[in-house]
């Protein structure tokens, strides 16, 4: 069992995963501390509308762009040309954006029949749905340096971005509050998405791909629609407690109790997460997937069970 485990774990080294496992983490690590800090600049009241605001976010982000970051990810690690890996980031990045406009809209309808208690925060939903074309810019290339091998490059995103993201957030929450968080939800991952957007060459390319777009985007949108199942299980409690027009400071009660186990539970996920380019290019060999599967069981159920103990002692 040791040298199975010392195997899987070297592999995974070599492949690169640790750097994108640490770095995955730390932007984890990061939103925890970042959502402490905000604790203690803001009212309870307005904590609480923020905290439903993110719940929304948490949930639009997923499905932006329909979901074109998975597909990228999904088929371009298969694609042996790295001319047309490359083709597939723009073509991805390009139709993606217009997809994100259609969720954009449903988030305004939306918007307009917020509960009662909720009416307030209005304003910052239309504002938040900026964040969403951020957002998927920066995970398409998250997800283009991922399926190039870049991982070392994907890691110092990362970084970069939970950086630019901390700073950004305690600056500006702290003169404009809630529309100050919103504002540094936007801007983060657009000056990150400047700042590495040298680091891919630009190049002609058509809205023709050589796979099925039914199969690219219906594969994007069904990653989406089950990340959504599970991202739901974190936002529907300050959701539903909008609902029931319970007080901001119920809403901001519930989020401050759950930050640290929420992100806790996330961390055995992030080890299949970074090994994703490995699996799809193998997603033809059963041998291959089946013992990786079974050797990651071995690494991930202790782990689990050591943040099942943290999160008893929290």
């Amino acid at each position: 069992m040791k040298r199975i485990n010392s195997d899987f774990i070297s592999g995974f080294i070599k492949r690169g995963g640790f750097s994108v496992f640490f770095s995955t983490a730390l932007v984890k690590i990061s939103a925890a501390l970042l959502s402490i800090i905000v604790v203690q600049l803001l009212t309870k009241e307005d904590y609480g509308i923020l905290s439903y605001v993110l719940s929304i976010y948490a949930i639009a982000i997923v499905i932006a762009g329909f979901g074109g970051n998975y597909s990228l990810l999904r088929f371009g690690s298969i694609v042996n040309s790295f001319l047309k890996k490359k083709q597939y980031y723009y073509y991805t990045q390009r139709i993606g954006i217009k997809y994100t406009s259609v969720v954009v809209a449903i988030i305004v309808v939306y918007s307009c029949f917020l509960p009662e208690g909720m009416k307030n925060a209005q304003p910052l939903v239309i504002y938040m749905c900026l964040g969403l074309y951020s957002f998927y810019m920066l995970e398409t290339m998250r997800s283009y340096f991922r399926i190039v091998n870049l991982n070392r490059t994907y890691s110092k995103l990362n970084v970069y971005n939970s950086v630019i993201l901390l700073l950004l957030t305690v600056c500006l929450t702290l003169f404009f509050k809630n529309y100050g968080y919103i504002t540094a939800l936007i801007l983060a991952p657009l000056l990150t998405f400047f700042l590495f957007r040298k680091k891919i060459s630009y190049i002609q390319f058509s809205n023709q791909i050589e796979i099925s777009k039914k199969e690219y985007w219906g594969y994007g949108i069904h990653t989406s629609v089950s990340a959504i199942a599970n991202q739901i299980i974190f936002s529907i409690a300050p959701l539903l407690l909008g609902i029931l027009n319970e007080p901001e400071h119920s809403i901001a009660s519930f989020r401050v109790a759950t930050i640290i186990p929420f992100n806790l539970l996330t961390l055995p996920g992030i080890l299949m997460i970074s090994d994703f380019s490995y699996l799809s290019r193998n997603y033809m060999d059963s041998n291959c997937l089946k013992r990786y599967y079974y050797n990651y069981l071995k690494v991930v159920i202790p782990i689990s069970f050591v943040v099942f103990l943290l999160l008893i002692i929290y």
